[in-house]
């Protein structure tokens, strides 16, 4: 399924229109999207509140693949967490949209629930973004960052796919930023909204890609 929607919604952006997936990792950052133990692990909130969470766990090491080519590239590398005051004041709309999730300690920024899964553990230097809203440039001065480093392209992969990982996308987009979602590296809760939300990107927002071909247009970049 994944490599037939890239085959017929790629829109050719950074190259991907016949002549494969072309990436510099100087001005390429992977962002790893919210890879938490509140949407990955068993007990973590997504699961609790009835929510499947194996999808999440399912792509951790497809992302962990994809952490270890931008490391040995030299690409920039941003994490982002949904992270919340433990009153949840700061959450906005989200618990109006997703009130399931409205649980003790869920996504609170000092608890286990916000924090990286174990396997893809941000290493000392690595940009973490803690966010309060779906998209990780929402109040963060990410796009200034990125723009300092003259990032690009926006490698995005991680959770969920329909939402903050779309988010994500749509305004990286928005600041001018050239966008490669990696399908197999990113996961929804059920599989109509994964699908759906990466046609919806594929269609107006960037390039879909594998994990198998990021990881060798970054490898291959690092050569040049």
């Amino acid at each position: 399924m994944v490599d037939e929607m890239i085959h017929t919604y790629a829109s050719g952006l950074d190259g991907a229109g016949g002549r494969g997936l072309e990436l510099d990792p100087a001005s390429t950052a992977l962002l790893v999207v919210d890879m938490q133990n509140a949407f990955c692990d068993e007990a973590g909130s997504v699961a609790r509140s009835g929510l499947d969470h194996r999808p999440a766990a399912a792509v951790v090491p497809t992302v962990a693949s994809l952490l270890a080519a931008a490391r040995n590239g030299g690409a920039h590398v941003v994490h982002t967490r949904y992270s919340l005051r433990a009153d949840h004041g700061d959450a906005g709309l989200l618990f109006e949209v997703a009130p399931a999730l409205r649980l003790p300690g869920a996504l609170v920024g000092d608890d286990w629930d916000a924090e990286i899964v174990p396997a893809l553990t941000p290493w000392p230097g690595e940009r973490v973004v803690d966010k309060t809203r779906y998209s990780a440039f929402f109040g963060t001065g990410l796009a200034e960052e990125l723009r300092a480093l003259d990032v690009g392209t926006v490698v995005v992969c991680g959770v969920t796919t329909n939402v903050c990982v779309e988010g994500t996308a749509r305004d990286a987009f928005a600041h001018d930023l050239r966008v490669v979602v990696v399908a197999d590296a990113t996961a929804a809760v059920d599989d109509d909204l994964h699908t759906s939300s990466l046609r919806s990107m594929a269609y107006g927002i960037g390039t879909l890609s594998t994990a198998a071909a990021t990881v060798a247009a970054l490898t291959e970049g690092a050569r040049r």
